[in-house]
C-alpha cells in the first residue's frame, strides 16, 4: 500500500499523523455511544491549508478552461487533443479532491463508518486521479513518439476516434485496479473508530512501497524521456533532409508546403509537451524520494510529518495539477486566443492548430 508522503494521512489512510496519535490516546475517552457516531476536527486554517486552497481553485478554473477550449469547435477526433482534454480532467478532479475537509477522528461501527476509512480518509479519489493523469500524460509522449517515428502504425493505432477513449478508458481501470490494494490495509480500529493502516508483516511496507514508486512514478518518467528523446532526434533529422531538398528546387509544391507545416506543427507540440514533462518531473520527483526514503524508513515519522518541509513537498507536488494550462497559455498562440475569445463571449472558436494537424 501506497505511503506517499505528498499526503501522508490521506494515502495512508491517516487522517493526520497528530490526529491518529490523538485518536489513539483518546482511546479509554471514547464512549460506546461516541465511537458509534462521526466524531469530526475542524479544518485548521494553517499557511499550508491556504495555500493547498489556492492551488486547488487554480488548478480547478485552469484545467476547466482547458476542457472548454478544447471542446469548443476543436477537432476532438485528434489523439493529441483528446488525450489533452483527458489529462485536464484528471487534474480538475485532482484540485477538486485536494481541497482541505474537516477529518474524522472516530467513526461508527456502520458500512458508512467504513466506506469513510477505505474512500474518504484514504483519499483514494484523489489518488486515482493522480495516477491516471500521470499515465495520460505518458501516454501522449508515446502517442507522439509513435506519430512521428512509427507514421504507419499511428494511422493503425489513433486513427479512429473510438481508440483513444478506449486508451483512456483502460488508463482510468489501470489507475483504480492499482490504487484498489489500498482497500485490504485499511480498517476501521474498534476500539477508537479510528482510520488506520496496517500492514502484516510489516516488511509489506516496504514492497509496496518500492511497487507504488516504481510502477507510477519511476517507470512513466523512463518511458516519457526516452520517447521523448528519440522524438526529439527524429524530428532533427528529418529537419535536415527537408532543409536539404530546399536546396536542391526553386519551386515548392503543395505537398512541400503541407509537410512543412506539419513539421512545424509537431516541433511545437513537442516543445509544449516536453515543458509538461520537465514540470511534472520536478514537482513529483522530490516527494517521490521522500516517500521511497520514508518507506525505507530512512526517517521517522514523528520527525517530518507535519513539518514545514512536508508541507512543502506536498504543495510542490500538487503545483504540477495546476500548471499544465499555463503552460499551454505560454508555448500555445492559439491557445490564448481561444482564451479571450470565452471571456469576450465571441461565437467563433479558432482551432488549436498547433495540435491538430493530421499526422
Amino acid at each position: 500500500m501506497r505511503q506517499v508522503l505528498s499526503n501522508y494521512c490521506a494515502k495512508n489512510k491517516l487522517p493526520e499523523s497528530r490526529t491518529l496519535k490523538l485518536s489513539r490516546e483518546m482511546n479509554s475517552t471514547f464512549a460506546d455511544d461516541t465511537i458509534n457516531t462521526f466524531t469530526w476536527q475542524q479544518v485548521q486554517w494553517h499557511w499550508w491549508v491556504i495555500l493547498q486552497v489556492c492551488l486547488a481553485i487554480v488548478g480547478f478554473f485552469g484545467n476547466s478552461i482547458v476542457i472548454i477550449i478544447y471542446a469548443m469547435k476543436n477537432r476532438l477526433d485528434r489523439a493529441t487533443s483528446f488525450f489533452i482534454r483527458a489529462l485536464a480532467v484528471a487534474d480538475l478532479i485532482t484540485s477538486v479532491n485536494f481541497l482541505p475537509r474537516r477529518i474524522a477522528l472516530s467513526t461508527p461501527d456502520s458500512l458508512n463508518g467504513h466506506l469513510y476509512c477505505k474512500l474518504v480518509a484514504s483519499n483514494f479519489l484523489l489518488w486515482l486521479s493522480i495516477v491516471a493523469a500521470i499515465f495520460t500524460l505518458t501516454t501522449i509522449s508515446v502517442e507522439r513518439y509513435i506519430a512521428v517515428v512509427h507514421p504507419i502504425k499511428y494511422r493503425i493505432y489513433f486513427s479512429k476516434t473510438l481508440q483513444p477513449k478506449i486508451v483512456v478508458a483502460c488508463i482510468w481501470l489501470t489507475s483504480f485496479v492499482i490504487n484498489s490494494h489500498s482497500f485490504f490495509v485499511t480498517y476501521r480500529d474498534p476500539k477508537t473508530g479510528a482510520c488506520l493502516v496496517g500492514y502484516q508483516p510489516p516488511y509489506l511496507q516496504m514492497v509496496f512501497g518500492t511497487l507504488v514508486f516504481v510502477i507510477e512514478f519511476f517507470l512513466p518518467v523512463v518511458i516519457m524521456i526516452t520517447t521523448q528523446l528519440i522524438t526529439i532526434d527524429r524530428l532533427l533529422k528529418q529537419a535536415k533532409l527537408t532543409k536539404g531538398a530546399r536546396t536542391t528546387t526553386i519551386n515548392q509544391t503543395k505537398g512541400d508546403l503541407a509537410n512543412s507545416q506539419m513539421m512545424r506543427t509537431r516541433r511545437k507540440v513537442l516543445k509544449m509537451l516536453f515543458v509538461v514533462i520537465v514540470t511534472f518531473i520536478i514537482c513529483w520527483t522530490p516527494d517521490q524520494v521522500a516517500f521511497l526514503l520514508f518507506n525505507f524508513n530512512y526517517f521517522k515519522a514523528v520527525d517530518f510529518l507535519g513539518t514545514d518541509l512536508y508541507h512543502i513537498l506536498v504543495s510542490v507536488a500538487f503545483v504540477n495539477s495546476c500548471a499544465n494550462p499555463f503552460i499551454y497559455a505560454a508555448s500555445n498562440s492559439q491557445f490564448r486566443a481561444s482564451f479571450r475569445r470565452i471571456f469576450y463571449c465571441k461565437r467563433e472558436i479558432q482551432p488549436l492548430v498547433s495540435v491538430t494537424v493530421d499526422t
